[in-house]
Parts: structure tokens; sequence; C-alpha cells
């Protein structure tokens, strides 16, 4: 059975991400403002809540949504005034900024891992030579990781956290 998302119907827009916890339906996604920006949101059980961005009047992404308890944490990005793409992470509404390699450079929060008071985002930054280096945080502290050819860069995309041990 098909559900609708509230949105303006004269603006197209996209769910990335799901998570459900109890009786509640939580989706990530972004609806498109004015071509080519795009305001990050999330919807429960349908309706849609957009989430802050650094500027408004650019764009942001919710790429991925996890929930625990009666938090809800969403991974992205939102541009800065010159454009740039900047990680962060969204808590309940409030968006925390991450790290990048370089902060001339764009970066962004793909994947959200919540264990206990530990928080996890898997994504990418930019280094200096334009390369994407692949990483996660944890609790705001970046770790970079390893790549088979370093001027090819890489990116986390998903990430998962069992024993201790976290997986990317």
């Amino acid at each position: 059975v098909r559900s609708e998302l509230e949105s303006d119907r004269s603006k197209s827009g996209r769910g990335d991400s799901i998570c459900v916890q109890d009786n509640d339906v939580f989706i990530a996604g972004f609806i498109y403002s004015e071509y080519p920006f795009y305001r990050p949101c999330y919807w429960k059980n349908g309706v849609r809540t957009y989430l802050s961005m650094i500027d408004p009047a650019s764009s942001g992404y919710a790429a991925s949504i996890s929930t625990a308890g009666s938090d809800v944490y969403i991974a992205g990005y939102t541009k800065d005034n010159s454009g740039v793409n900047v990680p962060c992470y969204w808590k309940n509404g409030v968006r925390i900024d991450l790290s990048a390699s370089d902060a001339s450079k764009n970066g962004s929060g793909v994947s959200i891992c919540v264990k206990g008071s530990d928080v996890y985002v898997a994504g990418n930054t930019k280094n200096g030579a334009d390369v994407s280096t692949p990483c996660y945080w944890k609790n705001g502290v970046r770790i970079d990781l390893s790549v088979i050819d370093a001027s090819q860069g890489g990116s986390g995309t998903s990430i998962c956290v069992a024993a201790g041990d976290v997986y990317v």
C-alpha cells in the first residue's frame, strides 16, 4: 500500500532513507525549493519537517535516518555561504556540523548509526587535492579510512557498530 508524504505538489522531492520505530515511520530526504536548491527534511508518519541549514537560501540534503529512544538522528550535509557542502547530522532537528579534511572542499554525512550514547556518521570529505577521503565520525571526531589508491579516493556509504567494532 502506497503512502503519501506531505509535500507541496508544485515542488518535487525524494525520500532516501527509512526507519521504523514502534508504530512510527521516519523517512529522510529533501524537497526542491527553487531549482537547483533543495531543502533537507524528514517525514514522521507522512508529516514533513524541514531541517536547519547554514545558508537557508542554498541547499542541504538528508541522506540517512535512525532513531534511538525518542531521539531522531539524520546524516547529510548543508551548503555554507561559499557553496561548500559541510557534512553534518541533526539530532531532533538541531544541526551538528562535522569536521572536514579541508574546510574549503565538499564533504557529506551519508549514513548514521547510534549505539548507546555514541553517534556514528559515515561519509567523506575532499582533501586539498580535491580527492574524496572516506571517513566516519564518532561523536563528531573524524576518523579517515584507508583506500587502495589515495589518488582515487572513496566514500563511506553505510555504517554499523557491533560488539564495539565499527564497520564502514
